[in-house]
């Protein structure tokens, strides 16, 4: 009995955390979502992917000029890697872990293709194996975000599971741009419904599109004074060693 109810409980927790993959189309031939930009250059190949909103109570990082965490001396950033990573916010002392999930594509902007005026300008593509999982279920809401890092920094154009060799975090002071579900209904930035599953988004990008800038930059914490003296008596002690040694 006791076996049997352990198995049962194996297979619930299983369950709830194998919840499949699905895939999100920003843009196809007829329909492209273009002039996403760091500062109205609308022909750079960005780093891009999304945020979804775990738990619905909106994308804590996207206020001000934003409060997610990069990576720095105090607090490391996310990874340039495919895999669902929970984003940090910080009040500039302590950080927070929030239900807010990134998720980077598998590839940068794409260039390539004319439909619906986009020839020569950078566009997002699809977001292809969105896991689901933890705080991300199917219907959550996800919001567009685009990062001040191209193809020539990356050295390649695609993002794997494992950091880029280029660039392996997103530091502190990274500017970066986030579109969010308001204003679309056809249909709105929501993860499918239903697992497995495609979601066709393009069609609120057809035509021309508004341009959008990098309002947002990501932070770090500022030591306490109490804290930053510490670390320059450090810094200060090791310096008169080594000059003690030489």
């Amino acid at each position: 009995m006791k076996k049997a109810l352990l198995t049962m409980l194996a297979l619930a927790c299983f369950a709830s955390f194998s919840m499949g993959t699905v895939n999100l189309t920003i843009s196809n031939t007829t329909a492209v979502l273009t002039n996403l930009t760091i500062s109205g250059n609308n022909t750079q190949r960005l780093l891009w992917g999304v945020i979804v909103d775990g738990l619905g109570d909106g994308f804590q990082g996207l206020v001000g000029n934003g409060t997610y965490v990069g990576n720095a001396t105090a607090t490391p950033g996310p990874q340039t890697i495919t895999t669902a990573q929970s984003l940090r916010i910080t009040d500039g002392v302590s950080t927070t872990v929030t239900d807010d999930v990134l998720y980077l594509a598998t590839t940068v902007f794409a260039t390539a293709g004319t439909g619906d005026g986009s020839t020569g300008l950078a566009k997002p593509t699809s977001l292809i194996g969105l896991a689901l999982g933890g705080n991300v279920t199917l219907s959550d809401a996800f919001a567009i975000v685009w990062f001040d890092i191209t193809d020539l920094q990356l050295g390649q154009t695609s993002v794997t599971a494992s950091p880029n060799g280029n660039v392996t975090r997103l530091e502190a002071g990274l500017r970066y741009g986030a579109l969010t579900t308001s204003g679309f209904s056809t249909p709105t930035l929501n993860l499918p419904a239903s697992d497995p599953a495609t979601v066709n988004y393009a069609t609120n990008f057809l035509g021309a599109d508004t341009t959008r800038n990098a309002t947002f930059t990501l932070k770090t914490v500022i030591p306490e004074p109490s804290s930053a003296l510490l670390l320059i008596g450090a810094g200060s002690l090791l310096v008169a060693r080594r000059r003690r040694e030489s």
